[in-house]
């Protein structure tokens, strides 16, 4: 996440922290990470069917899910951090997630129909792999595009509430402990018992329940604070310590993911 924009000692002085708040904050990005692995889970047992291979549709589902993020988080960062009203934006990516999800599960199997024949029956190792990553990007990109630009949007809403760098840990572990679970539920109970397009319909509920609870703190988000932080976090941007700490990132994400 990048760097909160407000000082805690503006917004303590503006409106006093309650402790409910931050429950609730840990409460959404819970359910939201829940939500995305477990669509993550669903997707890649859905596009096996037309991707050729399970492992192929891991791996494509994998590198459309973060090359998403990425775009997502990138191209809105700007918008979002001048924004005075992060958390509505929160919220209206929450609803495009639970919109462009529903609308898998109809895409989906269109997909499934579509892409052999573009795959063809004898394809070479790099065109399969081509249409394999190429066309699963564009078909998750809304959802995955949105779910990244979550991270700066709700980044921007723990800032103005508890001040910069504040347990921002524990928001992390809140979302990651989510994830876990969404692709445990996801995987060994929901999809074997409801099928494929009934658990991504739920999960669309759970992104639109978090839409609700992180638009109803917008009401009492400070504006006043985020406003005038936000000039002088620009002002103080340094552009070689964002590149140097941007570098650094992409190589931690290419060990990582090499890792797994």
């Amino acid at each position: 996440m990048q760097r909160p924009l407000t000082s805690s000692s503006a917004v303590n002085a503006e409106q006093p922290v309650k402790p409910s708040r931050k429950s609730w904050i840990h409460l959404i990005v819970f359910v939201s990470g829940f939500a995305g692995l477990g669509y993550e889970m669903v997707w890649t047992k859905m596009l096996a069917v037309s991707l050729g291979h399970e492992i192929i549709a891991v791996l494509a589902v994998l590198a459309a899910f973060f090359a998403g993020l990425s775009l997502g988080a990138f191209g809105l960062n700007d918008r979002i951090r001048r924004s005075s009203r992060p958390a509505r934006w929160y919220a209206a990516l929450e609803v495009v997630i639970a919109v462009w999800a529903v609308s898998l599960t109809w895409l989906i199997p269109w997909f499934n129909a579509t892409v052999p024949a573009w795959i063809g029956e004898t394809p070479s190792a790099l065109w399969h792999w081509s249409v394999a990553f190429g066309s699963t990007l564009v078909l998750l990109l809304p959802v995955t595009a949105a779910m990244g630009a979550t991270l700066p949007a709700l980044e921007r809403v723990y800032g103005n509430l508890f001040g910069p760098g504040r347990h921002v840990g524990a928001v992390y572990a809140a979302n990651t402990f989510g994830a876990v679970f969404g692709t445990i539920a996801s995987t060994f109970l929901l999809a074997p018992a409801l099928g494929f397009s009934l658990t991504l319909w739920i999960f669309a509920v759970f992104n639109l329940i978090c839409a609700a609870a992180i638009f109803r703190l917008a009401t009492t988000e400070p504006q006043k604070v985020a406003e005038r932080n936000q000039t002088a976090s620009l002002k103080n941007t340094n552009t070689g310590v964002r590149r140097r700490v941007l570098i650094t990132l992409f190589f931690t994400g290419l060990l990582g993911l090499g890792y797994e």
